[in-house]
């Protein structure tokens, strides 16, 4: 993996000697940068077990509860659909 790793970047190494990028050259708006340090600032996250163990409960619990909402919402549609259909043979009963 690492070879291959190596390997991957001596080529690319190569391949980029002839040629220069417009990107290195251009500079970066201060404010733009502003904003993207601030953005991976936010996004630092505590990695302490516990609350990594805490997270992966509240997803799975929220997983669950969609699951559940999900299952109720179909029930009542199945519920609603039946009622219709049952007030739809009422109606042309009668003739």
């Amino acid at each position: 993996m690492i070879y291959q790793y190596v390997l991957h970047h001596q080529l690319l190494d190569n391949l980029s000697h002839g040629l220069k990028s417009e990107y290195k050259d251009k500079k970066i708006n201060p404010k733009r940068l502003q904003r993207m340090i601030h953005r991976q600032v936010k996004d630092v996250k505590i990695t302490k077990k516990s609350y990594e163990a805490m997270k992966q409960l509240q997803e799975e619990n929220k997983d669950k509860r969609k699951s559940l909402k999900r299952k109720k919402v179909k029930e009542k549609q199945e519920y609603l659909y039946s009622l219709k259909r049952s007030k739809k043979k009422e109606k042309h009963k009668g003739r």
